[in-house]
């Protein structure tokens, strides 16, 4: 009777490691004709996937890498700036209801950016800082959802393209399996 009991009053687990892939709209704020459209992209700007890989570390704690590659053709006023960036970050996620299905967290972290020089190498362009905010969804025990806005801190060594200032807004949404 008494095992039956710590049964029931145990909290199902919802929130497990996961791995994701999403898609991705990245904002800076110095190159973006549409401040009042949060869901349109900025001009003549391409996104790959974006790749995660969360890791439980705590109930409702956790550490995500992420990764995805943002891409900018000439634009009418620069036909000459293009820019291809990839974006590595490092946050620590925190849900609010670790037992329930559908959860809000926050995420706060490190990131940098890698840009190809003429040479051909990857090399870091800048450090950034982000803070953000979304929704955990548990559709089932291996199938996860999250949407999520984070916004990116982000001023470059140097002028890649059009400005030294990529800090803007992210929005992503993603589909995770979960183990």
């Amino acid at each position: 009777m008494v095992l039956m009991a710590s049964q029931l009053i145990q909290a199902k687990e919802h929130f497990y490691s996961h791995i994701g892939v999403g898609y991705v709209v990245w904002k800076p704020m110095s190159l973006d004709d549409y401040q009042s459209e949060p869901l349109r992209n900025i001009e003549n700007a391409s996104t790959l996937p974006l790749l995660s890989a969360t890791l439980k570390i705590l109930n409702n704690h956790a550490l995500r890498v992420g990764y995805f590659n943002w891409n900018q053709a000439g634009t009418d006023k620069h036909p000459s700036s293009k820019v291809n960036l990839h974006y590595l970050a490092l946050d620590a996620m925190s849900l609010v209801i670790a037992e329930s299905p559908a959860s809000p967290y926050v995420s706060y972290g490190l990131s940098t950016v890698l840009h190809r020089k003429d040479s051909g190498n990857l090399i870091a362009a800048g450090p950034g800082y982000q803070m953000g905010a979304g929704l955990y969804l548990n559709l089932h025990r291996r199938i996860a959802f999250t949407a999520e806005y984070r916004f990116l801190y982000l001023m470059l060594h140097d002028q890649i393209g059009q400005t030294n200032n990529y800090s803007g807004p992210i929005l992503s949404t993603s589909l995770h399996v979960c183990f």
